[in-house]
């Protein structure tokens, strides 16, 4: 309170009147809304009037709103939240994340079948038979197989890089060009199996057995697209 200050020694009629001065500055405080959908509430908070007391109608005072707030409603609200379609940018993270994953773990896989190919290395050098230490004993044996193998080996290493690349770039990766990584993940998937089937396989029944494995996984693709149209 700010005013006019009175001597001890002043008598009450000889003092002045104090004035009042209002306040320079109205503190205001702070609130905080929180925006909640009604579809997300719908059924979990529910409000209830309660009316004054009797002494504080008679002073004019209004009704209250309270609202009651179970704390089974947090889960349930979490829940329909996880519920609600996803935005087109919670889609494009979710996916970045998932061909991240199969790019690095497919990268890493046909990058050790590069440097240790299947059956080995020779170990030492043969000169009768023309064996020379470090190269690929399965070359030597079997170049065909070996050179199907190099070749979707390194096809799929390639692809493995190519993704990493595209999900670097946000130009790139949106749902527009979402083909161009469709495309390299199929790629990824198709030259890694072959990679498996040719360095896997010793004779023609392995190779046919390899075969209808190859199959049956395309099949299963092939299905779990179409199911997912309808």
């Amino acid at each position: 309170m700010s005013g006019v200050q009175v001597s001890a020694g002043a008598r009450a009629s000889d003092s002045p009147a104090v004035v009042w001065e209002p306040p320079q500055q109205q503190l205001l405080q702070e609130v905080i809304v929180t925006q909640v959908s009604p579809e997300a509430v719908d059924g979990i908070i529910t409000s209830e009037v309660v009316p004054p007391p009797q002494q504080q109608q008679q002073q004019g005072q209004a009704e209250v709103t309270v609202t009651k707030f179970p704390p089974e409603a947090v889960d349930e609200i979490i829940r329909r939240y996880k519920a609600f379609p996803k935005s087109e940018t919670e889609e494009l993270d979710e996916m970045r994340g998932w061909f991240m994953l199969l790019a690095t773990l497919t990268a890493s896989i046909t990058y050790s079948a590069a440097l240790n190919p299947p059956g080995g290395v020779w170990s030492d050098d043969d000169d009768k038979k023309g064996y020379v230490a470090g190269n690929p004993v399965l070359r030597d044996k079997s170049p065909r197989l070996y050179n199907a193998f190099y070749f979707c080996n390194f096809i799929s290493f390639l692809s493995s890089l190519l993704i990493i690349a595209t999900l670097s770039i946000p130009r790139i990766f949106n749902m527009s060009k979402m083909k161009i990584c469709n495309v390299l993940v199929v790629l990824n998937i198709i030259t890694l199996m072959g990679a498996l089937t040719f360095g896997s396989a010793r004779s023609t029944k392995d190779f046919v057995y390899d075969g209808l494995l190859l199959r049956s996984v395309f099949v299963s693709i092939i299905m779990a697209r179409i199911v997912e149209r309808l």
